[in-house]
């Protein structure tokens, strides 16, 4: 058996176990055919019809995050649309817990809108060519990169990505209380849920991200 296969073979091992047989065999297709990357919408993203609680993935609007204000050295908040990082049983309101819970977001930020703070940076062109296409791979461990998803003539979300760097965590009330419509856009709050393939592949960037190994620092002597 060569890598490639060894590797797959792990894979198959460690799919999701509350899927259907079928489930699971579209899913490793998936993956077998387009892991790690995340371009085709159609791949990334689904619209479940229960959409009684928030899902981990689902990207939400108008999530207040603390900006440093250097002007005045004070902390300033402002409203953007961000990921759910939580784990879903963790943010299920029907889960009972011993304390009020929090949920955590990571900044989603436009595609448009990353270049153009790289641009001030003054960043060689190639540089920032090479940046995406990596980022469009799914090659930089600290975003996820999200593609642009359209319903008709109406774009609801543009492509973005998500930099896990970037977090907040508020508490599950709001989300639990009526603040936010749990509905998809343009009704709801929700603009995205990630499909199968979509959610194991945001779990596999947070696990690199969060959990590599090889940090070269000697612990103990």
């Amino acid at each position: 058996m060569d890598e490639l296969s060894r590797h797959l073979e792990y894979i198959r091992t460690y799919l999701p176990k509350y899927l259907s047989p079928r489930q699971q065999d579209n899913l490793f297709r998936d993956l077998r055919e387009n892991f790690p990357h995340s371009t085709n919408s159609n791949k990334v993203y689904v619209r479940l019809d229960d959409t009684s609680v928030f899902y981990q993935g689902d990207v939400i609007i108008d999530i207040p995050f603390a900006t440093w204000n250097s002007t005045n050295t004070s902390f300033d908040t402002k409203y953007y649309t961000a990921a759910i990082l939580s784990n879903t049983c963790d943010i299920n309101p029907q889960n009972t817990r011993l304390q009020d819970g929090n949920i955590t977001f990571a900044l989603v930020i436009t595609l448009a809108k990353y270049v153009e703070l790289l641009k001030k940076k003054d960043i060689e062109k190639a540089r920032v060519d090479s940046l995406l296409d990596r980022l469009k791979k799914n090659e930089i461990t600290n975003l996820f990169y999200l593609p642009k998803l359209r319903r008709g003539l109406r774009v609801i979300l543009e492509e973005s990505l998500v930099r896990f760097d970037v977090t907040v965590s508020l508490p599950l009330s709001l989300f639990t209380d009526g603040a936010y419509d749990r509905g998809y856009s343009p009704g709801g709050d929700r603009k995205i849920t990630l499909s199968d393939y979509g959610f194991y592949l945001l779990l596999f960037k947070l696990s690199v991200h969060c959990c590599r190994f090889r940090e070269d620092v000697f612990r103990s002597e």
